[in-house]
């Protein structure tokens, strides 16, 4: 199953092709038991010049006999980035393209939870931005670009959650729009008769949401991510409600 930025849950079969920029994977029937016998093959595709972030927030699958393997490409025959079993949280994995595979496949019996996967993709050329209109520059002009530096103040060679933001403009170059320890978004807090998978509040990190079972979302986004909009660093769409 796959959650939307839009709060939707989407019923998708064991072959399924994810072309949204961040979203959430979840093993068939989650957080029921899977099933037996199952053999699916997940493809995250993301733009040409970014890589994939997979973060785990949940896990339970059979040891030994049930597997989820992360592949760095689009074939059968791509390196292994891992290979997961039992119910020990991996960490995040990253790949090095802009496409990767999920393959779960399990034998003929004992059934557990599953799993719940964060994907985000993001750029790894150094994105230009345009200064917001009426954006406090430093001093410099409101006219420019902004690019992102590390904590250095050096241009990044590929773009971070967690990097800083310098302003050039006709004045030359300012300070920090902002510093690092403001590149987070606020902590969204758990819904009520909910649960929440994930902790960063970094840029470019995602949650997901789930409804404790009896319960419905009524509004509000299951899985959210930290973005830049007007020069803010905000959740893209309001906390799910149940």
């Amino acid at each position: 199953m796959l959650t939307d930025l839009h709060g939707s849950s989407l019923a998708v079969s064991c072959f399924f092709n994810f072309t949204s920029p961040s979203g959430v994977v979840l093993s068939p029937n989650y957080p029921e038991d899977y099933g037996n016998h199952l053999h699916c093959v997940w493809l995250i595709l993301a733009r040409p010049e970014s890589r994939i972030h997979l973060a785990f927030n949940d896990i339970d699958v059979e040891p030994q006999f049930d597997f989820l393997v992360i592949k760095d490409g689009a074939t059968a025959e791509a390196p292994v980035l891992g290979t997961f079993s039992g119910n020990q949280l991996p960490s995040s994995i990253t790949s090095s393209g802009h496409v990767a595979r999920l393959e779960f496949q399990t034998d003929h019996s004992t059934g557990k939870r599953g799993f719940n996967i964060t994907f985000t993709s993001e750029s790894r050329l150094c994105p230009q931005l345009t200064v917001p209109l009426g954006l406090s520059s430093g001093g410099g002009s409101s006219r420019g670009v902004l690019m992102w530096v590390d904590q250095f103040q050096k241009p990044c060679e590929a773009a971070e959650p967690g990097m800083g933001l310098q302003h050039e403009g006709n004045s030359g170059k300012s300070s920090f729009l902002w510093p690092f320890r403001h590149n987070e978004c606020p902590d969204p807090g758990v819904p009520v008769n909910g649960k929440r998978f994930g902790d960063s509040l970094q840029l470019g990190s995602s949650i997901s949401f789930l409804c404790d079972e009896g319960f419905l979302g009524t509004q509000g986004s299951e899985a959210i991510t930290c973005i830049l909009k007007e020069g803010s660093v905000v959740w893209n769409s309001a906390v799910l409600r149940c």
